[in-house]
């Protein structure tokens, strides 16, 4: 009997399914990016930040000009 008797067959046919990943569903930007779980000292201050660019705005422009 040669080794070449003893070697499993490569199997026949299609390679078995495997389902895709799927992730569950979250609105677009609801979650942070993967590996990076923001500081909340800095998700303050941003916060902060566009609260008083905002108030800038209304002060100069007005209402009017915020909305667009």
């Amino acid at each position: 009997m040669s080794s070449a008797d003893l070697t499993p067959r490569p199997p026949t046919g299609p390679p078995p399914r495997v389902p895709p990943q799927q992730e569950p569903p979250h609105p677009h930007g609801s979650s942070p990016a993967p590996g990076h779980h923001g500081h909340p000292l800095m998700t303050a201050v941003r916060r902060a930040g566009i609260l008083v660019g905002t108030a800038v705005r209304v002060a100069v422009l007005g209402r009017d000009g915020v909305d667009r």
